[in-house]
């Protein structure tokens, strides 16, 4: 009977995320809603290949140099999130998704209707939108500044797996609508034959995903399963410690109580006379 039902609740645990990607599309709102989604690379809406030539991203910090007119050499800009920059004389100007000396030529062009013989450099002083994503049994999470020519292996030392982490199960995920790529690595191998083959170089945006061990699936488990009950003793627990500190702020008010009775009665006292009358 106890076994019935384990495999119900598997089935629905299973199923009910399916049925909800199947519900996009028999719905209307469905149908728009796949209008609406990603159709090329990771997502966003500027992507290049960093590691060939870097290209500008919304966050990204650049530094525009004009020696022959100091005026134009102005302070560090920040790529704005509709991809666009803030100038003197041209307020807007829209870089994102160029790469530098794009940028350079593009300011070059607007400059000149106010300047001539214009030389303008543009470099990028800080890159925060590059990024790869890092998830699973490591001692760091979450999304990793990439800075480009980055293997895995120098991942995998930044990151430090934990001591649940499968060293032979590493997954560099690279996500595309139309031709994914999921590359397994095995540190393992890579230290016990040195052969480089597979210490692949990552690229912006990949997804890095280390899984645990067998015993790590059943210790992650355990504590998910354990969680709720902690929670209830951690509770308990506090209930009982306010419990023992309000008494303790009674017995407090109690004794404050008595002393100020005492000094009230030591104070109204009437002083004795000289012959003890």
């Amino acid at each position: 009977m106890m076994r019935g039902w384990w495999i119900w609740i598997g089935l629905v645990l299973v199923t009910a995320p399916l049925g909800g990607c199947v519900g996009v599309y028999e719905t209307t709102d469905g149908a728009r809603l796949l209008q609406e989604l990603n159709d090329r690379g990771f997502g966003k809406r500027y992507e290049g290949d960093v590691n060939e030539e870097y290209y500008v991203g919304v966050g990204d910090v650049l530094r525009i140099l004009e020696l022959s007119n100091p005026e134009l050499t102005i302070p560090p800009v920040s790529v704005q999130s509709d991809g666009t920059i803030s100038l003197p004389y041209l307020q807007r100007v829209h870089v994102g998704g160029l790469t530098p000396d794009e940028v350079s030529n593009l300011l070059n062009e607007k400059f000149s209707r106010y300047y001539r013989g214009l030389n303008i450099q543009v470099d990028v002083a800080a890159s925060p939108s590059k990024r790869v994503y890092v998830f699973g049994q490591v001692t760091r999470k979450g999304a990793i500044p990439f800075t480009g020519d980055t293997t895995i292996v120098e991942l995998l030392a930044l990151v430090r797996m934990n001591d649940l982490a499968h060293p032979s199960k590493i997954h560099i995920i690279r996500a595309d609508p139309r031709e994914p790529l999921i590359i397994r690595f095995s540190l393992s191998d890579f230290l016990t034959t040195g052969n480089s083959l597979y210490n692949i170089q990552l690229q912006e945006n990949d997804v890095i995903y280390v899984e645990p061990t067998y015993l790590g699936y059943v210790i992650l488990f355990m504590e998910r399963l354990l969680r709720p009950l902690r929670s209830l003793v951690l509770g308990a627990n506090a209930i009982r410690l306010a419990t023992v500190l309000e008494a303790e702020l009674e017995n407090l008010q109690d004794l404050r109580d008595r002393q100020i009775d005492f000094n009230t009665r030591v104070l109204v006292q009437e002083p004795t006379t000289g012959d003890g009358k």
